[in-house]
């Protein structure tokens, strides 16, 4: 990569060109209103709804699974310790999705990948990716390092990119903590569910995968979803998680690799 690419890559902003003038939840089209009936702004001063004899005519959104057995669209939370290789398997999710490689013996569905990597360096994530792929790459993924937050210009960004790209069936948000309003420093079961909440509504009106990336506590829990940081309404308002667990460590020669189980849906998978 030359020194004038890397510099346009550097410059803020420059990864994802968004076009802000577009609205998910103040200001929806029209059109998009008669696809999608049940979702409308939460400001709206009224009660969208269909009878049950309009609903079977309803032109269902796409239900296929990303990754067989393991992911569907929807809202997702992958949590974990810090440093236990979260990045790593997002990653590797991002990268398998945008190539339509199998992913630990689970068939994967093609389809474009945004890959929010909203604590990391573009230089960082060419070594991260250089690294594990051997440089080779994927039109079909992209890659960018700043983003509005949920309470913010987050919603219509997303809109807006989807518009811009409808093969996108994955989202992945590196890490939840970073679309969140920076003064919140409370623990609430309402404000996790909401947060969630719009998350989720995205996803299921534009029938997309959206997979967090987030914590989890130091305190150990016989249910491992337990351990997911913040209040229950995190994982209540999710359709699903995935908890990675640190089994041992191996040291190898250019990083700690981790040896992990991830816990789904209470089903253990090795990695």
């Amino acid at each position: 990569m030359s020194s004038e690419s890397m510099a346009i890559w550097n410059e803020p902003g420059s990864i994802i060109p968004i076009e802000t003038g577009l609205s998910f939840l103040d200001d929806p089209e029209e059109e998009e209103e008669e696809r999608n009936p049940f979702y409308s702004s939460e400001y709206s001063d009224k009660i969208r709804s269909v009878t049950l004899s309009e609903i079977y005519d309803l032109k269902p959104t796409d239900d296929l699974p990303i990754i067989d057995g393991l992911l569907f669209p929807g809202a997702y939370i992958l949590a974990g310790a810090p440093k236990i290789g979260k990045s790593f398997l997002a990653a590797q999710i991002a990268f398998h999705v945008s190539r339509g490689i199998d992913l630990f013996g689970h068939k994967t569905r093609q389809a474009e990948v945004l890959y929010l990597a909203l604590e990391d360096s573009p230089a960082r994530l060419q070594r991260r990716f250089g690294t594990m792929f051997g440089y080779q790459e994927s039109k079909a993924l992209h890659l960018a390092v700043h983003a509005g937050c949920i309470e913010g210009n987050l919603m219509d960004q997303l809109k807006a990119f989807l518009e811009e790209h409808p093969a996108l069936k994955l989202i992945i948000i590196d890490t939840l903590v970073m679309i969140k309003q920076q003064e919140e420093t409370q623990f609430s079961y309402t404000n996790d569910y909401k947060l969630i909440g719009k998350i989720k509504q995205l996803a299921d009106c534009c029938g997309i995968c959206i997979l967090m990336i987030h914590h989890t506590r130091k305190m150990k829990d016989q249910d491992q979803f337990n351990m997911i940081s913040g209040t229950n309404g995190l994982f209540g308002a999710a359709d699903g998680a995935w908890v990675i667990l640190k089994s041992s460590i191996i040291l190898a020669q250019i990083s700690h690799l981790v040896k992990t189980s991830i816990y789904l849906g209470g089903k253990s998978h090795s990695v």
